[in-house]
């Protein structure tokens, strides 16, 4: 049994290690200029992210992008807690609660902008996707940073789930069964039978009338008031 679980254990430990890696970028070198500016483009849309969520004001962009961003936000927020974007003890421009993580190029060399942002539940991650030749943004994202052990428990919630699910839609299709069985045995098989007991009855009283008038003629005798027939075997 303990080996049951421990391998149970470790099946969800490498289907958890596989969804929570990230695909692997390419960190890109900038001077501080250009990399500060990068990361103030990223508060600066945390902060109408923010202001939104609080106070549902609206954004002045109705992109696709923009919308997907205002709901992947407003999914994590709940789960970040309290976070403090208004003291900023440096005074560079930056809410403490938010500190720069990287800048990564993708597959279509565009740029992701990473910022991790500090919650009283949870940490989250905001990134931000631009096209460095005119900085369109192409995407931005809130990913919350939970634990292994959440994950896990999440997982296996969604298994109980899953599995409570089949069976119940099994549970009513085994009732479903039982009741069809229940009302097509209430049909009237009996009559059935005594109708081909009566119909064997008479062929019997046939056969034996055949076979006496046949052993009469044989006898060249007109009575057959001799003659009895005690029993007929058929022959399988």
């Amino acid at each position: 049994m303990r080996k049951i679980i421990f391998s149970i254990f470790l099946l969800f430990a490498f289907i958890l290690s596989g969804c929570s890696s990230s695909t692997t970028s390419d960190e890109v070198k900038l001077d501080g200029t250009k990399k500060a500016s990068y990361y103030q483009m990223a508060v600066q849309y945390v902060e109408k992210l923010e202001n939104h969520y609080q106070t549902n004001t609206s954004i002045k962009d109705d992109s696709s992008v923009i919308q997907n961003a205002i709901e992947s936000y407003n999914h994590a927020r709940s789960d970040i807690g309290r976070m403090d974007l208004k003291t900023d003890k440096d005074q560079n421009g930056i809410p403490d609660a938010i500190h720069f993580t990287s800048i990564t190029k993708n597959k279509d060399n565009d740029y992701v902008i990473t910022i991790t942002m500090k919650g009283s539940k949870h940490n989250a991650d905001e990134m931000l996707t631009i096209n460095p030749d005119d900085n369109a943004i192409l995407g931005l994202s809130t990913t919350v940073d939970y634990s292994r052990s959440e994950l896990m428990g999440q997982a296996a919630k969604n298994m109980v789930i899953g599995m409570g699910t089949t069976f119940t839609i099994l549970l009513f299709l085994w009732f479903v069964v039982w009741l069809m069985g229940k009302m097509i045995g209430k049909q009237e098989v009996p009559a059935t039978v005594s109708e081909q007991t009566n119909e064997n009855e008479m062929d019997d009283l046939q056969l034996v009338a055949v076979i006496t008038a046949a052993i009469a003629a044989s006898r060249e005798e007109t009575s057959t008031d001799g003659f009895i027939v005690r029993s007929i075997h058929r022959k399988q």
